[in-house]
This record gives C-alpha cells, structure tokens and sequence, in this order.
C-alpha cells in the first residue's frame, strides 16, 4: 500500500454511497442483478466472505475504508465522517494484505472503486439474527458488486 495516501478530511461520495447502498440493498429499498449479499452474526464468516469477494475485484485503484464512521447533523446538513482516514489510489494487487487490515475493521470495511462501480462492503450494527444467535449480538452485512461485468 506504499502509493496509498490519505484522503482527508472530505470523504470520498463513492465511498459513502457505497456504504449506504450497502444498507438499502439489506434493508430491500434498493435491489440489482449481479448484486450479492450476506448477513452473519459471526465475524469469521463475514471477513472470509469479504476476503474471497475482493479476490474478485478488477485491478485497479480504490478507496479503502476500515473502521467505524458516524454520521454528523450540522445546521440540517448530515455528513458521514469516517473514524480514521480513507485511504485513496489503493490498488488491488495488495488484496493481500486485506485480510490484516480486516481483523483490525471492527465489522466495517470497505474497498469501493474510483467510480463507485465496483465494490465489496461490509458494516455491522448491534443486533440480533434469530438463525444465527450469538453471544456477541452483532449483525454483519456485507454486500458485493461489478457493474462493469
């Protein structure tokens, strides 16, 4: 990742489309072909599954986004502000080194590509699955696409 560079403090629009696309194709307000979806209460699952969808993801450069992000209300404006830095020009011939930087994500990751196309997504929230109870009650939902085919 040495031609990564912090993207700061304006948050890429593709990356927060992203992120919200992921929950309204969760939610069943958005729907597509060729999307995939998965939601686990268990975090192994989800990080494998993110692991083997960003193998899949064409060479390129992307924003990479880990970690929690909030969403502020300033003067009936609401912006999403992401808890560390996104990092922009990440390019996935590092997919690699995903799988580190996942075991740090706390549940949420997010490689999504300059044009917002392409993206692989995953975010947690408190929660309950009845068919997947667990001790830790937090629900993953990660979500996948490649509009380019």
């Amino acid at each position: 990742m040495s031609h990564a560079k912090l993207f700061h403090p304006k948050t890429p629009e593709q990356l927060k489309r992203a992120v919200a696309r992921c929950a309204r194709l969760h939610s069943g307000t958005e729907a597509g072909e060729g999307i995939e979806l998965l939601q686990t209460s268990y975090e192994n699952n989800a990080i494998s599954w993110f692991l083997e969808r960003a193998k899949e993801l064409p060479l390129g450069d992307y924003f990479l986004w880990f970690r929690k992000a909030s969403g502020i209300t300033f003067e009936d404006k609401n912006e999403w502000v992401p808890e560390l830095p996104v990092l922009a020009g990440v390019n996935m011939a590092v997919v690699g080194q995903l799988k580190e930087i996942a075991s740090l994500s706390k549940g949420h990751l997010a490689v999504v590509s300059n044009d917002g196309r392409v993206a692989v997504v995953m975010d947690s929230y408190s929660g309950f699955l009845q068919a997947e109870p667990s001790p830790e009650e937090i629900v993953y939902e990660l979500a996948f696409w490649n509009s380019l085919g």
